[in-house]
Formats: C-alpha cells, sequence, structure tokens
C-alpha cells in the first residue's frame, strides 16, 4: 500500500521498489499457501457440468510432482517450455511447475496452425513442448508413467529465480514478418518452416 502524499510528484520522489534478491512466481502464487488447511485455490467445472476442486496443497503437490518429472527428462534451469494446453486446471500445474523449477514458460495459442507453433517453439529455442494434441507432440511427460520416487513426486526445492531473470516468454498473436525474408506480406511463411 502506498502511503499518503500531497502531490503525485512527491509520491514518485520517495517510491522505491522493494524487490528480493531471490524470488520465484511459482512459490509465491501457490507454495506460500499451501499450509495444510486445505485452503480452496481452484474450481474446474467441465462443459458436462462435473467440478473438481483443487486447494493449495493438492496444486503444490502436483506441480512439484511435474517439475521433478521435467528435471528427470532432462530440462535444465532457464530452459524454455512451450504449453500447448487448453484452459484446464493441467495448464496451471503446467505453469506453475515451470516457474518453480526455473524454467521459462512460453504460452501457446489454442488456435495457432501448425507453422505458427514451430516458429514459436524455434524462435524461443524450447527444450519441451507440453500438450495433449498428438500432432505437435516434441516431448510427452505422462505423469502416471514417470520414474520418480515418491520423494521427488511430493518435494521440489524451488529455484530461487533473480529478479531481473525472465519466467515467461509472449509473443504477438500474428507475427507477420518473416524472420528470413522480412516481408510483412500477411501470410508469408518463407524462412517460417522448419526443415
Amino acid at each position: 500500500m502506498l502511503p499518503a502524499a500531497d502531490s503525485y510528484e512527491t509520491l514518485a520522489a520517495a517510491f522505491s521498489w522493494k524487490v528480493p534478491a531471490h524470488y520465484n512466481i511459482g512459490v509465491d502464487a501457490c507454495d506460500k499457501w499451501a499450509d495444510g488447511s486445505g485452503r480452496l485455490a481452484l474450481i474446474y467445472e467441465t462443459r458436462e457440468g462435473s467440478e473438481t476442486r483443487f486447494t493449495f496443497d493438492d496444486l503444490k503437490a502436483l506441480s512439484n510432482r511435474f517439475a521433478n518429472a521435467l528435471a528427470h527428462a532432462g530440462l535444465k534451469r532457464g530452459d524454455r517450455v512451450g504449453i500447448f494446453l487448453p484452459q484446464s486446471p493441467e495448464t496451471a500445474i503446467a505453469h506453475l511447475a515451470i516457474y518453480k523449477a526455473g524454467y521459462i514458460a512460453v504460452p501457446l495459442f489454442q488456435l495457432f496452425g501448425v507453422d505458427a507453433i514451430q516458429y514459436r517453439l524455434a524462435d524461443s529455442g524450447a527444450a519441451a513442448l507440453i500438450t495433449d494434441r498428438r500432432p505437435y507432440v516434441d516431448r510427452l511427460l505422462i505423469w502416471t508413467r514417470d520414474p520418480l520416487t515418491d520423494r521427488e513426486r511430493r518435494e521440489l526445492r524451488s529455484a530461487g529465480t533473480l529478479p531481473d531473470k525472465p519466467w515467461r516468454s509472449r509473443y504477438r498473436r500474428r507475427p507477420w514478418r518473416s524472420p528470413r525474408c522480412g516481408c510483412r506480406r500477411r501470410g508469408c511463411n518463407r524462412g517460417w518452416r522448419l526443415r
């Protein structure tokens, strides 16, 4: 909360950010609220009307498990990970896992075509793609079949990321300019296709 001030100029002159030395958005958004009390975090309702409730404790356990599965698959801190999932609890869990492990999320829009997905994955240098769509699978991790120990499924030492390090990549919805030819013609994909 900002303190009261006589003018905007006085407030702006006295303002300073209090940035911690190490900060993890996944821990801040989930883990600090997971205290064993069963506090409700997410209600997911399907199109059919069935409802699933997730507590912060559930999200912490599931995201820790998935973060450990990603690390077990060979991802390293700072790797970019594409997330190509519909709006669902799995998407939230994937984001939390990526942030907590120190990876960089590359969210991908569900209506992107193959060329747009390939361009974003190649341009970002993504090391993995998390998806439920078969044609786009680069690396698919199945939570129920990962060879993790019980402890790895529950616990994770979150990465203490630095404030100036990225945690998410963003792309414009329609990148009109081709990276190789530089033209602005709509629909031009010269240089976008991966060979």
